[in-house]
């Protein structure tokens, strides 16, 4: 279960990690895409390519998306007042690991793949953090491959109106790292986030060992409302494939396609409440509701399932999940 406090600790990467790169860009003083006859600026990116280059052309890629990021924050990291299309040229990525920071209010940021697989190599926590600067921040993700991170794929922290498309989250967790010191989560964690669209993408073996095991889920949305998982399949998936926390309403699953997964549910409402025996890191988190689950294909359970399984369940009770927390 993803805590307050790594929420907080998510944050403050961030906030380090941008200044410190953004500040590296700006002291080379460029700027990008402000020629207004540009209607839509595409920047390209290849593993073979280098951060020196322009990144304005299929010729001179940059190497990193960091750079991509950067480039454009440096210009106007709130927007440029224009659609962005930044191209990833198909290969792998090693330990490829990005903070994006870039949004615009009302032009669609899209990253798109070209059987591209980002890496991790088992030695990075996580592929993609957006934090985005607006709070409606039209970030879309296309066609990417995440593999052998540790933590999970990919954070959205704040803003809204996002998209993620046929992404693919793959063998993610202790279980195939072989550190079951650092468990992974979630191949998607979404926090403090609306309205954001996650379509037709597969999550298979995303696997924790020994006490990790459970706590990785394939979406993870905690105070976050209004978001939809739609035609998407889940497969070896060790904990809840869907795991709402803290005041995350009003989100759709539907459409879906479950097999080998799950510990106690398909789909579960957990929060931190502090006790006698347990101390939350923050204040008592609240519960969640309005959630729908609907119209999925449900096969079957992770085989390390807990006895009991159901298809909705909320840990704070010990019957049935109410109809109004999640209906289905």
């Amino acid at each position: 279960m993803v805590s307050t406090r790594l929420r907080l600790a998510l944050v403050a990467l961030v906030g380090m990690c941008t200044g410190q790169l953004i500040g590296f860009a700006s002291a080379h003083g460029a700027t990008i895409c402000t020629d207004p006859s540009v209607t839509i600026c595409r920047l390209w990116v290849s593993s073979s390519g280098s951060d020196s280059n322009s990144g304005l052309s299929a010729d001179r890629p940059l190497r990193t998306l960091q750079r991509a990021n950067d480039l454009l924050c440096q210009t106007r990291c709130s927007g440029i007042g224009k659609n962005v299309k930044v191209i990833l040229a198909s290969g792998t990525y090693p330990n490829a690991t990005t903070v994006w920071s870039y949004s615009d209010r009302t032009y669609a940021t899209q990253i798109v793949g070209q059987d591209v697989v980002m890496d991790g190599r088992h030695s990075t926590d996580w592929g993609l953090y957006i934090a985005p600067k607006n709070s409606r921040s039209n970030i879309q993700v296309f066609y990417i491959k995440w593999t052998r991170y540790l933590r999970g794929g990919v954070i959205i922290g704040g803003g809204g109106h996002n998209r993620i498309y046929r992404n693919t989250f793959y063998r993610l967790g202790s279980y195939y790292s072989k550190k079951p010191e650092t468990p992974a989560y979630a191949g998607i964690y979404l926090f403090d986030n609306r309205d954001t669209s996650i379509e037709r993408s597969v999550f298979v073996d995303i696997l924790n060992s020994g006490s990790g095991y459970g706590l990785e889920h394939g979406v993870y949305i905690t105070h976050s409302s209004y978001n939809r998982v739609t035609g998407s399949g889940f497969s070896n998936v060790g904990g809840d494939p869907i795991r709402l926390r803290d005041a995350a309403n009003y989100n759709t699953i539907s459409g879906n396609a479950f097999t080998n997964t799950g510990r106690k549910a398909y789909i579960s409402d957990w929060r931190c409440v502090s006790s006698a025996t347990k101390t939350c890191p923050g204040p008592d988190e609240s519960l969640s509701w309005h959630n729908s689950f609907r119209d999925n294909v449900l096969r079957s359970p992770h085989p390390w399932h807990s006895s009991g399984f159901t298809a909705r369940y909320c840990y704070d009770l010990p019957g049935p999940c109410p109809s109004l927390r999640i209906a289905g």
